[in-house]
């Protein structure tokens, strides 16, 4: 599943990815995700938003998660969110697309 965040993110934008990747990996449990935040590079969540994610996320089974184009503000973000998850271990960042898919197929180690 890609994920490409453009521009700001907000309560709503949360709430109808919730509901496509509850349609995603509803149906395919085990799904890799790559999170593109390369024209969003300092996403701010408010509070709600982040409730949002806390809440609605965890029933998710994937495996692994690349996040790329994030900036040190979002990276920190990022990183809550994958603990809420408990996909700390499971996920990287990368600087490209390229690296990212490749990882993701489990041809590099990370």
């Amino acid at each position: 599943m890609v994920l490409k965040i453009v521009g700001n993110f907000t309560c709503e934008d949360a709430t109808e990815t919730l509901k496509k990747a509850e349609g995603l990996l509803g149906t395919n449990p085990g799904m890799n995700v790559l999170a593109n935040f390369s024209r969003s590079p300092n996403l701010i969540l408010d509070r709600e938003t982040r409730r949002i994610i806390q809440k609605g996320a965890p029933k998710f089974e994937f495996q692994k998660v690349a996040l790329i184009g994030v900036s040190p503000v979002t990276r920190m973000i990022a990183k809550v969110i994958l603990v809420i998850l408990g996909k700390v271990k499971e996920s990287h960042f990368f600087e490209t697309e390229e690296e990212a898919i490749t990882w993701l197929k489990g041809t590099i180690e990370k």
